[in-house]
This record gives structure tokens, sequence and C-alpha cells, in this order.
């Protein structure tokens, strides 16, 4: 329905892209986030380049990079005639004759840049377009940063807070409530670009202390790793206890941190509270679903287990 606000940054970024291809043809126009030194496109409209939603190119490479900088203009009909974009690696390796690119922005940070490009010079007037295309660019991040904030991994959690998705022992997410997480984590993944690092921590012994000491001593065990690993966490980080002895952290930004050494002061934290656990971890990003980071997590995991037997 014509005036129906749309309902996601991805629909809305969809219409903007098609409009934008219809009135300012281009051979590829895009959306896109940048994550370190991952430029990664999260959706294309495509007529000359071959490239599709989810294909990954080097940030640095890029003619965005240079015009997030102010090394050179948002619209270039000719781009070759500004050196900042004449010498970057991306226009070597494709054919690149013209150029337009505005900011993308989230909570005050780029996020990431709507854009397009062509293998033939455009007539100057599309410099004309500046205000319009920089209007549209605004508007979407006004739409992304709402989007995000509402699907950030401690607002997901707050979904998941009835008594069906939690563990009664330990309080944490129980597997159901984690699976679901998981879900929508991968389809934030998919629509932001947003990475992930999932830790997964297997505790030893849990069946001795069970048979020699009694299950209420090692329930208790179990609510002091759940404690331990709820305080080793940051505010949007959330832990699971998957079943058993096992349990999970899925950390909602991974690039803030070295995750190798998050692990080892998770193991530090567990054993100054005489814990004992197996621990693995594994990053989620544009060419790695969560779900094969929990496979290679799970991998990890026992070769640690098997190192330290």
């Amino acid at each position: 329905m014509a005036g129906s606000p749309f309902p996601s940054f991805q629909a809305a970024s969809d219409a903007a892209l098609s409009f934008l291809q219809e009135h300012y043809p281009m051979g590829l126009w895009m959306v896109t986030r940048t994550s370190g030194d991952d430029w990664i496109v999260l959706q294309a409209k495509d007529r000359s380049y071959d490239v599709t939603d989810g294909d990954l190119f080097r940030w640095s490479d890029s003619f965005c990079s240079r015009m997030v900088l102010g090394h050179a203009p948002h619209i270039a009909p000719d781009s070759q005639e500004i050196p900042a974009y004449a010498s970057a690696p991306i226009g070597q390796q494709i054919p690149i004759a013209s150029y337009i690119g505005f900011p993308l922005e989230a909570d005050g940070e780029l996020f990431g840049t709507l854009c397009a490009i062509d293998t033939v010079r455009k007539p100057t007037e599309l410099t004309q377009a500046d205000d319009l295309i920089g209007l549209l660019a605004r508007m979407l991040s006004t739409i992304l940063e709402t989007d995000m904030r509402a699907n950030r991994l401690s607002s997901l959690a707050q979904q998941l807070a009835d008594a069906a998705h939690r563990d009664a022992l330990t309080e944490v997410l129980n597997r159901r409530g984690w699976d679901r997480l998981m879900a929508l984590a991968e389809t934030n993944r998919v629509t932001y670009g947003q990475s992930h690092c999932v830790v997964i921590a297997d505790l030893d012994g849990l069946k001795a202390v069970n048979d020699q000491q009694g299950h209420a001593v090692g329930d208790r065990l179990l609510g002091r790793v759940a404690r331990t690993l709820v305080a080793a966490c940051g505010e949007p980080d959330i832990v699971a206890r998957l079943g058993g002895d096992e349990f999970a952290v899925l950390l909602s930004e991974p690039g803030a941190l070295d995750p190798s050494s998050y692990v080892l002061e998770v193991r530090d934290q567990l054993a100054d509270a005489g814990i004992s656990a197996a621990v693995g971890f594994a990053t989620s990003g544009a060419t790695v679903s969560l779900q094969q980071a929990m496979r290679e997590v799970d991998l990890r995991m026992y070769e640690d287990k098997r190192t330290r037997a």
C-alpha cells in the first residue's frame, strides 16, 4: 500500500535501490557493510558486474573508503578524473568509469555505504543528484539505526525471557532459547553483516561429582558455572546452558576483543571459581554462518578436551 511504512531496513534498502536504478541507472547499485577491512555487499541491483548479495571485497581497496575519508566527491561522473579514485586498487580489478557513494551510519558510527559504479562515464549533470541521493542515504541510516537497536542481542534475549526458553536450574537460556537466539542472530548476520563469536564451555567431571557427592552438589556446580560465565560477559552478550554440562556464550561484538584472549580469561575465571572445563570458540562473519561457527567451535572444544586429558 502506498504510504505504508517499510517493515525493515532490508525492505527499505531494496526499495531505495530499485528507485535509484530506475532513475539513475548504473551498472551496479549496492548497500554495503564495512567491518574491519571486510566490505560486505548486503544488497545489490546489478546489471554489469555479476555482484550478488553476500559478496565480500576489501574495504581499503574501494572507492567508498576514499569517499568516507573526504578524499573524493560523493558523485564522480568520470572517476578517472579524480586521483583518489583513479588510484584505488579496486579500479585495477574491475572496470569503473563512474561512481556514486554516500555513507550509512548507525549510532554515530560508520555502518557502510549506499553506492554505485558503472563501466561508462556519465554526463556531468549526474552531480545534480547529490542532494537527493544524500537524503536517501540519511533516511536509510535512520531506519537502520532504529532497526539495529530493536534487533540487538540484548533486545532479542528479552523476547526469550519466558520460562519456556530459560533453564530452571541456572536461569540462563536453555537449548530451545539458544536455538531461537541463534536463528535471530543469523538473520542479523545476513541483514546487517553482523559477526558474532560463539564460545562453548564443557565441564570436566560433572558425572563424577554427581556420583560421588550427589546431584545437589552437581547442581550447585552448574549454577556456579552459569554465574561465572554471565559475570565474564558484557551487557549484550548471552549465556545459555545447552544441556547437561555444556554451556554456550554468544558475543555480539567480536571485533572489539581478541576472542582467543577472551577464552583464556573465561578459563581463568572458571578456574578461580574452582571449575575445570574445555573451552573453544569460533567466529561467524560475511562468509561463515552461525551454524558453521557452531560446528567449528565444537571441534575446537573437543580438541581442547583431548589436549587437556
